[in-house]
């Protein structure tokens, strides 16, 4: 389809920009913030009010920590064998580091006085300790872990102990320089296998020992042996923890309390005391919610996720489940309500945004969905998330798609669920149904059905594809039943063929997939196109048959990476336009043999290339950049290419 006019003469009109503010903060001094706006990081100057933004050639950042005593920042890039970069915050690069990981970095810390870098690895189950003077890693600092560990803890006061932290355990690491190496010791396990735990947050003393609190329980390690010193029992689940000056502070949902603490011996995880017996004085307690209320009636507040102490120990960052950060300035636990000092720094997602959606064909109202399994309903036009309803998930959600009423909107998740959420009043969104379909959902498509329902397409992370039907009808919610399974290969992409697709007659629309097939040591790239299963079908067998779910195929390529397809679209009534890792664009027609493509048969020509830097892809890089995803707007004029390195 050729462009009704020049992509010079277009523009794009940003109408509201959101960029997550996790918790923990990361510092780069004491009123000085760093956080990731997409492929750069921002520093914040809290008491100024003033931004500004290191720019770096990488197209994604997963992880990100900051040094508040020498102003170092750490990030690590996305991707396959993601590299590891370390900046100063004037900035300057210092140093690059490689071959951490080969896909995943779970954590990066650095030790208080800034003299290491710390990096956890999720893929290789390693840990590893660098200098940042020299750049290079210690000797002898690469410890093969048993298991995978989610979060690195540094204590504070001495830069060789450490605590790996994952849900169920807590390992403590010390490290000893011994004739120009270093022995690193990985402590023995303190927390019993039968025991179940749930690890929510966690800090260290002063002293030494390591807190962690698991749902009602609160746990205290030697900081060094790692033996478990002290077990006892809250009266209700801790949500935040943090060492405040002289005092454990503790939130239970929004009531904030402060507690004098002397380790005792004598409980354990066999043993059981309540914290008045344990060695913990409560001091003071304070109402967070009512501390908010005071100010702003009408704020929505929700409930204390996280703590967290300034580098100069002067203020209390409180992170809640709306997103908003607060700062709490206690100089002294003993003062009453009125004379604590409560400052609203911002509100947002609280972790990486994962998928959006717009409820309906208006654009008023978007859903967006973030890694720690929040759910928020906003406004386009208000600029923003705050006052807007939030649902919370507990699992990562992956993949959000609505019809084209805005009244249903379904969700799918890392667990494998997928839910129903009726959105006809969408301020106040309900959960209709939730089904579990497989382990695991990876992205997820639908259309509509005028009035009568939807059909959605899942692809889980077993490579299958799963069809379901919503139902819409009268005087009773949305209702999900799953259609069947159908298995072809390793699936890349998936995409209704809407424009082929009348939403008025019975006819069910055809699905596009592509994915590569494992011919020996060759994966070939294929273009799959199935017939789904009607609305009113009544599934047999779990397995959907051919007769049922019609099934055409092509080859796209042979088996070069490089030119593997990557994603897939509807671009006319019979065409389909299909992007590669190379960056090439290239419009198909609809594959008319049936069934799997064999390893004989021929690559099919497209009908159109486009290669990166042509006439029509200008706007792109001149070199080749994986194209992620390809969107084509409602009325067919604009095709959105979306690139690997954020472009």
């Amino acid at each position: 389809m050729p462009l009704r006019k020049s992509a010079e003469e277009g523009k794009v009109e940003i109408i509201s920009s959101l960029a997550p503010l996790t918790g923990p903060l990361a510092f780069a001094n004491s009123k000085v913030v760093c956080f990731v706006a997409g492929g750069s990081v921002c520093v914040w100057d809290l008491e100024t009010e003033t931004r500004r933004y290191i720019h770096t050639t990488v197209y994604s950042i997963t992880r990100l920590c900051a040094n508040p005593v020498k102003g170092l920042v750490a990030f690590c890039e996305g991707g396959t064998s993601p590299q590891i970069l370390v900046y100063s915050v004037e900035p300057r690069l210092l140093f690059t580091l490689s071959d951490v990981t080969e896909l995943e970095v779970a954590d990066l810390a650095f030790s208080r006085c800034g003299s290491r870098l710390y990096t956890l690895s999720r893929t290789k189950m390693e840990l590893c300790v660098f200098s940042t003077v020299t750049g290079q890693m210690l000797p002898g600092c690469a410890l093969a872990l048993p298991m995978r560990f989610d979060r690195v803890s540094v204590f504070p006061g001495h830069k060789d102990r450490l605590a790996l932290v994952r849900s169920s355990s807590v390992r403590i690491v010390t490290l000893q320089k011994s004739y120009g190496t270093y022995i690193v010791n990985l402590r023995s396990v303190s927390i019993p296998t039968n025991v179940d735990v749930a690890v929510s947050s966690y800090t260290w003393t002063p002293s030494g020992h390591f807190l962690f609190a698991t749902r009602d329980l609160l746990c205290t390690l030697d900081g060094f042996t790692g033996r478990a010193l002290q077990v006892c029992r809250a009266e209700g689940a801790i949500t935040g923890l943090m060492w405040a000056r002289e005092h454990v502070l503790t939130a239970h949902g929004n009531d904030l309390r402060f507690w004098t603490h002397v380790p005792t011996h004598g409980s354990s995880f066999t043993k059981i005391l309540p914290m008045d017996s344990s060695g913990y004085m409560l001091r003071h307690s304070l109402d967070f919610e009512a501390l908010v209320r005071g100010g702003d009636p009408g704020r929505t507040l929700g409930t204390v996720t996280h703590l967290q102490v300034t580098p100069d120990f002067t203020s209390t960052m409180v992170t809640t489940t709306e997103g908003d950060i607060w700062s709490l300035e206690l100089n002294v636990p003993e003062r009453e309500d009125t004379d604590v000092r409560l400052e609203f720094l911002t509100w947002s997602h609280t972790g990486v945004v994962t998928d959006m959606c717009f409820l309906g064909a208006s654009g008023q109202v978007c859903a967006s969905a973030d890694d720690s399994g929040c759910l928020r309903l906003w406004e386009t036009r208000s600029g923003g998330l705050k006052e807007c309803p939030l649902l919370r998930f507990p699992s990562v959600i992956t993949s959000v798609v609505s019809d084209d009423t805005g009244k249903v909107l379904v969700v799918g998740s890392e667990s494998g669920c997928v839910h129903v959420i009726a959105c006809a009043q969408w301020r106040r969104p309900r959960v209709v149904q939730t089904v579990r379909i497989s382990d695991g959902v990876a992205q997820l498509c639908g259309v509509s059905h005028n009035g009568r329902g939807m059909s959605v397409a899942a692809a889980l992370y077993n490579n299958k594809i799963a069809f379901f039907a919503v139902s819409f009808r009268m005087f009773r919610e949305a209702q999900v039943q799953v259609l069947g399974y159908v298995e072809l290969g390793s699936v890349e992409d998936i995409s209704f063929h809407e424009r082929s697709f009348n939403a008025d007659a019975a006819t069910p629309a055809r699905l596009l997939v592509v994915g590569t097939v494992q011919y020996r040591s060759d994966a070939v790239s294929s273009l799959w196109v199935l017939r789904g299963p009607p609305l009113d079908h009544e599934p047999q067998e779990e397995v959907l048959r051919r007769d049922v779910c019609p099934l055409q195929s092509m080859k796209l390529s042979d088996g070069k990476l490089e030119d593997r397809a990557t994603t897939v679209a509807s671009f006319m009534p019979d065409v389909v336009i299909v992007g590669f890792a190379n960056g090439h664009l290239r419009t198909y027609g609809l594959p008319e043999t049936p069934g799997h493509p064999t390893r004989k048969v021929a690559v099919s020509p497209p009908l159109h290339s486009f290669a990166p830097g042509g006439a029509l892809l200008r706007p792109l890089p001149p070199q080749g950049q994986f194209i992620s995803r390809l969107r084509v707007s409602r009325d067919g004029a604009w095709l959105v290419v979306s690139c690997m390195d954020g472009s």
